[in-house]
């Protein structure tokens, strides 16, 4: 999946994993809500390797178009989506990171969530800040 090139040479060395031999891949995978429109959460991957490709510090270093494999995982709360980015040997690390943040970004902008609990601070009677937790199971909500 990341690019490692396995060399098993005839001596003494049984295995060497080779991480720089010429290109690596950055390796997304995101979870998002189990109600949440995956096809939106797919454009929105596809949009995010488009914002990367128009940056001038990492138009250069990407090798390929993006690699999204869609559905890997389905969880009762949650499923996972995957997508690849090919790079130049070592220079997945800097897109990589402007990908993921440029698509965090935009699934705040366009509703698509993430598993995670939410969790509001309300006033309490006596005036501290106490959290109010989502509701569960059957409880009013």
């Amino acid at each position: 999946m990341t690019g490692t090139v396995h060399l098993i040479p005839f001596s003494s060395v049984d295995q060497v994993s080779n991480m720089m031999r010429g290109f690596s891949f950055y390796v997304s995978e995101v979870e998002i809500a189990y109600d949440s429109d995956i096809e939106g959460a797919k454009q929105a991957m596809r949009d995010a390797f488009a914002v990367v490709m128009e940056h001038p510090d990492y138009k250069n270093v990407i090798l390929d178009d993006l690699d999204l494999q869609g559905l890997i995982a389905i969880t009762p709360a949650s499923v996972t989506l995957r997508s690849r980015i090919k790079t130049l040997a070592g220079k997945q690390w800097g897109a990589g990171r402007y990908y993921s943040e440029t698509l965090m970004r935009l699934f705040g902008e366009r509703g698509i969530e993430t598993p995670t609990p939410k969790m509001r601070y309300v006033p309490g009677k006596d005036g501290k800040t106490l959290p109010e937790l989502p509701p569960m199971g059957d409880e009013p909500a």
